[in-house]
């Protein structure tokens, strides 16, 4: 005797449970779908302008301004021959308003940011004008940040965004990958960065910058002291008149001399190092070691000279010539 009929039982209750789990897998999927469509159209209306508004305030008897715009916006900040004006622009989305405010007296106080409910990111950028000479500080996101020809002492920290400053007194920057270009300035500058180059060019009583991967690139800057340091990014050290300090790590340093010069240091690790001087200059002694890396000397030497340079490296080259 036999129980064929078992078999059959216990085949189609296989059957009904593959069934089964097949239906809530394609119910989960069906769910992962709609919810990706969703997730998509929700960042596109998030990131799309549904409407565009400028707010305009005028303020008088303002010495120093004060911006914190934690949009995604642009902050321009232009001179003024008398009173100031602040122009807003806002841009909203479909889940997010933009909102700016502007108070103070003497101070002028002006901020933006974004009243959300869900994802995305609205927009303000700042068109505003300020007498000469008045105090700038700015705190912005991933917004480009310029300062021209206000003539006072500027500071500006930012994330992405660039700064662009010109015309300033002295100036204080901190970004991160943003890129800083700063000309004609006159005071003190300490610049620091992550991955953003640095273009500089001024006088004052002392230069500063500090960066990891990004470049640097000093102009033409007249002051009794400059230093400069990064990791990975070369520097590029044009007319500086003052004492020179430079480090770096991986990152080459040209040093170009045209005219008298203070104390030159400048140490690298694998990275070269790459001095010219003028023949106008005269006479420098040259000092420093490289452990593993050549050194090639081609320009007048006197070890009593006023001037020197101690060029130090580990594995980078060092050369030093005339022009």
């Amino acid at each position: 005797m036999t129980f064929t009929a078992r078999g059959l039982y216990a085949s189609t209750s296989k059957e009904r449970k593959s069934r089964g789990l097949f239906r809530v897998l394609l119910i989960i999927g069906a769910l992962i779908a709609l919810a990706s469509v969703f997730w998509v159209v929700s960042a596109i209306l998030a990131y799309s302008t549904t409407s565009t508004t400028t707010e305009t305030t005028d303020a008088s008897g303002v010495t120093a301004l004060e911006i914190d715009n934690r949009t995604t916006g642009d902050v321009r900040v232009v001179a003024a021959d008398d009173d100031a004006t602040v122009e807003a622009r806002l841009r909203d989305n479909v889940f997010s308003e933009a909102v700016s405010s502007v108070s103070g007296d003497g101070t002028l106080s002006v901020g933006a940011d974004c009243e959300q409910w869900f994802i995305g990111s609205c927009v303000v950028d700042f068109q505003i004008s300020v007498p000469v000479g008045s105090a700038v500080r700015v705190e912005g996101s991933t917004g480009n940040v310029s300062v021209d020809d206000v003539n006072g002492d500027v500071e500006v920290a930012n994330s992405t965004g660039d700064a662009s400053l010109t015309g300033a007194a002295n100036v204080t920057t901190n970004t991160s990958t943003g890129n800083v270009d700063i000309a004609d300035a006159d005071g003190d500058v300490d610049v620091t960065t992550s991955t953003g180059d640095v273009v500089v060019a001024g006088r004052g009583d002392s230069l500063s910058v500090a960066t990891t991967t990004g470049m640097v690139d000093v102009v033409g800057f007249e002051a009794p002291d400059v230093n400069v340091s990064t990791t990975t990014g070369d520097q590029a050290l044009r007319g500086v008149t003052g004492s020179l300090t430079s480090e770096a790590t991986t990152g080459n340093v040209t040093i170009t001399a045209d005219e008298e010069f203070g104390d030159i240091t400048a140490a690298t690790t694998t990275g070269d190092i790459t001095a010219t001087v003028a023949d106008a200059v005269g006479a420098v002694d040259v000092l420093g070691e490289s452990s593993s890396g050549d050194r090639f000397i081609d320009v007048a030497t006197d070890p009593d000279a006023s001037m020197w340079m101690d060029l130090t490296t580990t594995t980078g080259n060092v050369s030093v010539t005339s022009r």
